[in-house]
């Protein structure tokens, strides 16, 4: 899942620095990116997570307000996925079926001659 959050409190970089390693170090958080110019961090993790159990691993200095946006990042992947492993059969029965319908339409030609 992929959740953005709004973040106050952090005025320079070793303060992005400081939340990122802390975010990075809850369980299940694959990748936190944080930006000190929209205030905002962006999290990647295998499960959604509460709002207080990320403010819990942060210090107090920084507070984290509700998320902006939620986007479930695993199902577009699978539906891509899907798709890809059936696509080398759509190729194999796309030949028969174009020689069946050239067959019928050369069939009902001549019948109709």
């Amino acid at each position: 899942m992929k959740a953005e959050y709004s973040i106050s409190g952090m005025t320079c970089n070793g303060c992005v620095a400081t939340v990122a390693e802390k975010l990075k170090n809850v369980m299940n958080i694959e990748k936190a990116d944080v930006s000190l110019e929209s205030n905002s961090v962006i999290i990647t993790s295998s499960d959604p997570l509460s709002i207080g159990t990320l403010q819990e691993a942060l210090p107090e200095k920084y507070t984290l307000s509700e998320s902006m946006q939620i986007q479930p990042v695993e199902s577009a992947i699978e539906i891509e996925s899907d798709l890809k492993q059936l696509f080398p059969l759509f190729l194999i029965f796309r030949l028969p079926f174009r020689s069946l319908f050239l067959l019928l339409h050369s069939f009902y030609i001549h019948t109709i001659s």
